[in-house]
C-alpha cells in the first residue's frame, strides 16, 4: 500500500483534527430556570433523549465525519495497493509516445510527462520480486528494456522516452505486450495512453471519419480488460469439419491469455483545444502540366468557435494567408493553386496559428512541388509526316516537351524516352516498359495487331466514339471528324477502341504488361478535314500526356506521412524543418540511416541524394492524433464511467470517493429521517 501523492494526503488528513477539537470542546448546555408544573415536566421528559443515546449519536457522527475526511484525503493522495508477489510475476509498462501525447494544456505538463511520473510512482510500489518490461510505441512498438527487476534501470529507461510526431497504433502494441507478458504469467500490462480503450472496443470497426470524440478519464484512472474483452477480428465462415481432439498447446495458450490483465491508464486533458492539418495532397491539373493544386483538410477540436490562420509559404516566402472560423469536430477542405517553375523544385509549407492550440506537431505540413522536366518524345519515321510535326510543334516550348526525330536505324536509342512514336514503322521486337504511340501501323508487333489497307486506304465520313470521357478525347470534337482509314485493327486485343468506323477501330488505347499504348489507324494527310481542325493537335497532345502519365507521376514530390520507412542509397540524410528564427527560417540536422532504410520519424524536408526519389517531405497528417481526447466532465452532456478491476488492489481512488459519498448519504438519512421520528 502506497500513496502516489503523499504530500496531498498529509495536507488534507490534518483536517481530521477539526472535528476532534470541536467534539472535545463542544459547548455545554446551560441551566435555565423553568416552571415546575407537572405538564411541562412531562413534556420535557418525552422529548429529551437519554444520556447514553446522546453520547452514541455524538460518537457515530464523529466517526462518520472522520471517515469522510480520511477517504477524501486518501483519494486525493492516490492510494495504490500493490499486488502481492504471488499474484503477479511480470508487469509490462506500455507507453504511448505518439504525437497526441505531447499535447499540453495551460499550466500543466504534457501528457507524456504526467504518464511517466505516474508510472514511476506505481513501479516504486511493486514488490521487489516482480519483473518489469518497458515497451514504447507509436506506429510500431519497440521493446526498450527486456525483463528486469532493477527499479533504477526501469526509471532511467522511462526518462528516455520522448514523443514522436507519428500516429499511434495501440492494437499492434498491445498484441506485442501480450506476447511478452505471456513468457511468465500471471502478468499485468500497464498501458499509459490518452485514448479511451473502452470506447475504441465499443466502436469496433467504425470508420475513423465517423468515430466520436474520445472520452478519457483523469490521469491515472484505470480501465481493465482481459483476453475476452478485446474485439475479435471478423473471420469468414468455414464449412463444418470433423471434430479433432483438443490440443494441449492450445489449452496452455488460452490459460496464459486468461492470466494476463491489461490496465489502461488514461492521461487526457480537461479542455482540449486544437486545430490541425489532417490531409495534404499535391496533384497536377488535367492537361495543364505546369499547374498544381494542393488539397488541404483542417480539423478542429474545442468548444465554441475557433479562430485560426493558415499561412502558405512557397520556398520560404509567404504567398497567401487565410483566416478561418471552425467549430468542434468540423472538417474544412481547401484548394490552393500553385504554379510550378522550370529547372528547380519548390517547397511548400503550410502553417496554422491558433490561440490556445495544445498540439504543435499538426500545425505545420510540408510538400514538395516537383521540378518541371520536359517530356522526352522520340519520333521514329522513315519520312516524317508534316502534320504530326506541326501538331508536335504547337504543344509548347522546349521546356514542356522535347521531340527527337530519327530514322528506324536509330532504334533502339542510347538514352531512353518517356514516349516513343512509331510512324508507319514497327520494330521486330516490341520494347518492354516503353509507352508508345503507333501511327498508321504497317503490320503487327507485340500488342499491336493490324493489317494495312492497300490502295490509299478507306475514307470514313463520320466516326463513332465509344468512350467520350477518355483522357485521349478531352477537347476533341469526335462528331465532326472525317478521315481516311489505312489499317484494320484487331478488336480482340488488349486495347480499347475509342473511335469506330465501318471497317473496325480507328483509334485504340490501353495497357499491355504495364505500358500504355495508343494506336491511330488513319492517315492524317489524306483525311478530309482532320488536319485542318484543332482536334488533331489536341488528340496528339492528349496521347503523349496520357502515355507518359506514369513517368510524370514518378516526380510527384514524394510527399509522405510520418512513420513510413523508405529505402535510401546514402547513409546520411539531411532533415530541414521550418523554424523561423534570427539565424534563419530553416533548422538542419543530419541523420545516419541503418540498413539503407530511412524512418520518417520527424517533420520537414529530407534529402538523401540528387535524384528526385531521394528527396521528399514528411508530415503528421493524422486525424486520430489531431482529435485530442477529453477527460470525462469536460464536455457537457457526456458521462464517462471508469471501471476498476478490484476494490482491493490497484488504484483505490474511485472506491474511496464512492465510499465517502455513501457515508454522507447514510449520515443524512440516519440523523434527518431515522432518529427524528
Amino acid at each position: 500500500m502506497r500513496f502516489l501523492y503523499p504530500t496531498l494526503f498529509g495536507m488534507w488528513a490534518l483536517l481530521v483534527l477539526v472535528p476532534i477539537i470541536l467534539y472535545l470542546f463542544r459547548p455545554r448546555p446551560r441551566t435555565v430556570m423553568t416552571s415546575t408544573l407537572p405538564f411541562f415536566k412531562t413534556l420535557a421528559r418525552e422529548h429529551q433523549d437519554a444520556a447514553w443515546l446522546k453520547w452514541l449519536k455524538y460518537l457515530i457522527s464523529l466517526l462518520m465525519t472522520l471517515l469522510v475526511i480520511l477517504f477524501a484525503s486518501m483519494a486525493l493522495g492516490r492510494l495504490v495497493v500493490a499486488p502481492a508477489a504471488d499474484d503477479v510475476k511480470t508487469v509490462v509498462l506500455l507507453v504511448d509516445r505518439s504525437a497526441s501525447m505531447s499535447a499540453r494544456e495551460p499550466d500543466r505538463p504534457p501528457r507524456l510527462a504526467r504518464a511517466l511520473v505516474d508510472l514511476k510512482q506505481r513501479v516504486a510500489a511493486l514488490p521487489s520480486g516482480v519483473g518489469m518490461v518497458v515497451i514504447a510505441y507509436d506506429r510500431r512498438p519497440e521493446v526498450l528494456l527486456a525483463r528486469t527487476v532493477d527499479r533504477r534501470q526501469v526509471e532511467r529507461m522511462l526518462e528516455t522516452i520522448e514523443t514522436l510526431p507519428v500516429e499511434g497504433d495501440s492494437d499492434a502494441a498491445i498484441a506485442l505486450a501480450r506476447r511478452v507478458a505471456a513468457l511468465e504469467t500471471p502478468a499485468e500490462i500497464w498501458h499509459a495512453t490518452d485514448r479511451d480503450r473502452t470506447a475504441e472496443a465499443t466502436s469496433g470497426a467504425d470508420d475513423e471519419s465517423d468515430a466520436p470524440t474520445d472520452t478519457i478519464a483523469e490521469p491515472g484512472a484505470e480501465t481493465t480488460d482481459t483476453a475476452a474483452d478485446l474485439p475479435e477480428t471478423a473471420t469468414p465462415e468455414l464449412p463444418e469439419a470433423t471434430p479433432e481432439p483438443p490440443d494441449a498447446d492450445s489449452d496452455t495458450d488460452a490459460d496464459e491469455s486468461a492470466s494476463i490483465e491489461v490496465r489502461h491508464l488514461s492521461f487526457a486533458g480537461q479542455r482540449p483545444l486544437n486545430v490541425g492539418i489532417t490531409m495534404l495532397d499535391v496533384r497536377r491539373l488535367p492537361q495543364q502540366r505546369g499547374r498544381f493544386e494542393v488539397f488541404v483538410e483542417l480539423f478542429a477540436v474545442g468548444k465554441g468557435s475557433i479562430e485560426t490562420e493558415l499561412e502558405v509559404l512557397l520556398d520560404g516566402q509567404p504567398v497567401g494567408i487565410r483566416n478561418l472560423t471552425l467549430t468542434d469536430g468540423q472538417r474544412e477542405p481547401l484548394l490552393i493553386p500553385v504554379l510550378a517553375e522550370h529547372g528547380s523544385a519548390q517547397e511548400l509549407v503550410l502553417r496554422l496559428s491558433t490561440k490556445g492550440d495544445q498540439l504543435a506537431s499538426d500545425d505545420v505540413a510540408y510538400a514538395r512541388i516537383p521540378e518541371l522536366k520536359p517530356i522526352r518524345v522520340m519520333w521514329i519515321s522513315e519520312s516524317p509526316d508534316p502534320f504530326p510535326q506541326i501538331a508536335l510543334s504547337t504543344m509548347g516550348s522546349d521546356e514542356d516537351i522535347e521531340v527527337l526525330q530519327g530514322p528506324p536505324s536509330s532504334w533502339p536509342p542510347e538514352r531512353g524516352a518517356d514516349v516513343v512514336i512509331f510512324d508507319r514503322w514497327l520494330p521486330d521486337t516490341w520494347p518492354a516498359d516503353q509507352p508508345a504511340i503507333v501511327m498508321q501501323p504497317p503490320g503487327s508487333s507485340g500488342p499491336v495487331q493490324a493489317v494495312k489497307i492497300e490502295r490509299g486506304g478507306f475514307p470514313v465520313d463520320a466516326v463513332r466514339s465509344t468512350n467520350a470521357t477518355h483522357p485521349l478525347l478531352f477537347g476533341v470534337a469526335s462528331g465532326r471528324v472525317s478521315l481516311t482509314q489505312t489499317s484494320v485493327l484487331d478488336t480482340d486485343g488488349p486495347l480499347q477502341p475509342l473511335w469506330l468506323g465501318p471497317q473496325g477501330p480507328l483509334l485504340s488505347a490501353g495497357q499491355w504488361r504495364g505500358q500504355r499504348i495508343v494506336v491511330m489507324a488513319f492517315d492524317v494527310q489524306q483525311s478530309e478535314n482532320l488536319p485542318l481542325m484543332r482536334s488533331y493537335p489536341l488528340l496528339v497532345g492528349n496521347a503523349i500526356y496520357w502515355a507518359a502519365a506514369e513517368s510524370i507521376a514518378k516526380t510527384a514530390g514524394n510527399n509522405r506521412r510520418t512513420g513510413e520507412v523508405i529505402p535510401v542509397v546514402p547513409a546520411e540524410v539531411v532533415w530541414r524543418e521550418f523554424r523561423p528564427a534570427e539565424s534563419g527560417p530553416w533548422s538542419e540536422q543530419s541523420v545516419l540511416t541503418a540498413g539503407g532504410n530511412l524512418l520518417l520519424d520527424r517533420l520537414g524536408f529530407w534529402e538523401a541524394g540528387d535524384e528526385e526519389q531521394q528527396r521528399g517531405a514528411a508530415s503528421l497528417l493524422s486525424q486520430a492524433e489531431t482529435n485530442l481526447s477529453a477527460a470525462p466532465g469536460s464536455t457537457s452532456g457526456e458521462v464517462a464511467t471508469v471501471q476498476t478491476a478490484s476494490f482491493f488492489r490497484g488504484d483505490l481512488a474511485p472506491p474511496l470517493i464512492v465510499g465517502a459519498i455513501l457515508l454522507l448519504i447514510f449520515e443524512s438519512w440516519l440523523y434527518h429521517r431515522c432518529w427524528t421520528n
